[in-house]
Parts: C-alpha cells; structure tokens; sequence
C-alpha cells in the first residue's frame, strides 16, 4: 500500500501540492493549522483534495481548535471532509492496523500534552497488535534531539519508550514534533520496526537544508 506521510506542515500545507505523489493512503501526523476554526478547516479542505483515496489525521501541540471542540465533534467534522481522525483509537486498512493518538508531554502552554509520568494512561490504551503507530511526538531516544546553545536535548516521552517496548506486532512509528530530526529513519536495535520523523519543516519553521519546501516521506506499506 502506498503511503504517503507528513507532519508539522503549520499551515504551509499549499506548499506541497507540486510535490505530492498519487498514494493509496495519505498520513498526517498533526500541527497543521494555526489553532483557528479558520486554519483547521483550510488545512482540511487542501487536504481531502490530496491524491490519495484515504486520509488519516491526528492531531498535535498546535492543533487548538480540535481540543476545543471535543473528540467526537472533530471527528464528524473530518468526516465531513472525507478524513479519517484518529485520537486514541484504531483502524484496520488492507490488514494493516493503525493506531493514533495525539498526546505529547508538556512543554509551554500548548495542546494535547501532559507530563509525561501520566501520559502513561493513553499509551496503554495502545492496542497489543498494533502494526503502526501514529503519534504526534517520538518516544524518548530516537529522533527527539534538540540542540540548544551546542547540548543536546532529548524531548520524547519515557512512558511512550516504555510502551513502544511492549508492542510485538509493531512495523512503523510514525511522528513529527521535533522539527531538528526532520526527514530521518531509525530502526530500534532491540526490535524490528522502523521510526520515521515526518516533520515536514526544520527549525523555527524553515525549509529544510538542500531542500526547498516541506518534506513528504512516501513508503510502501505490507502487513
């Protein structure tokens, strides 16, 4: 199944219409609007024009508006789009099950966040025989560096490493949040899956080195 993915496009979204390649399933891994009504509803337009019969959002950090309304009236407001919005729950598409959510542990006054100690109660709500993973955020040690003034910071969530640690069935994990490791594959050497940080804009929202315009990871899917 050919799968496009993306994340962190913060209303630039527009940006990648002369790059996007016809998929089976087109992912987005959240921070697409500005927090408006206004925003959330342009960025779901563009997307359900997108080339791909099948659409999968979560949500991220900067993603008011749905946080706002409530889970299920975001939900039908996707739907009404033709997308698919995932916020703690699965879907099984082609034999493949997907799981999204999009929580990240606390840092300023965003949204979706917690510290990171209680985001433990959403992570288990991950199903066992999940195959990919959609998260807004990366688990703590793969693809979650920031560097600030030469030392690094590590952003991702320990509870989510912890989790991840226990998912058997697990093929991909797919996030963004993390704008410094834009664009990178990981593969945990304790197990066989891959990480991939989708984030399709660098630091402080730039395009990132050598490339003009947002990023767009596209992968063939097998269960």
């Amino acid at each position: 199944m050919k799968t496009s993915i993306i994340s962190d496009t913060h209303r630039r979204h527009e940006e990648l219409n002369s790059m996007l390649e016809r998929s089976d399933l087109f992912i987005h891994c959240g921070d697409f609007s500005g927090g408006t009504e206004k925003s959330t509803r342009a960025f779901l337009d563009w997307f359900s024009g997108t080339p791909a019969p099948i659409k999968l959002l979560v949500c991220g950090n900067h993603d008011g508006y749905a946080e706002k309304i409530g889970k299920e009236a975001f939900k039908d407001l996707c739907f009404e789009f033709g997308i698919l919005y995932l916020e703690d729950e699965s879907i099984e598409i082609e034999g493949i099950k997907f799981y999204g959510t999009p929580w990240t542990p606390t840092f300023k006054d965003w949204h979706f966040m917690d510290e990171d100690e209680e985001l433990k109660k959403y992570w288990d709500l991950i199903d066992d025989d999940t195959q990919v993973l959609i998260t807004h955020g990366p688990q703590y040690g793969i693809l979650d560096m920031l560097m600030e003034g030469g030392i690094p910071t590590y952003l991702g969530s320990r509870s989510l490493a912890n989790r991840i640690k226990e998912l058997e069935s697990l093929k991909y994990h797919f996030f963004g949040h993390i704008h410094g490791q834009t664009g990178f594959k990981d593969k945990d050497e304790f197990k066989d899956y891959e990480s991939i940080n989708a984030a399709a804009l660098w630091e402080y929202y730039q395009d990132r080195d050598g490339l003009k315009g947002p990023l767009v990871t596209v992968l063939n899917l097998k269960s």
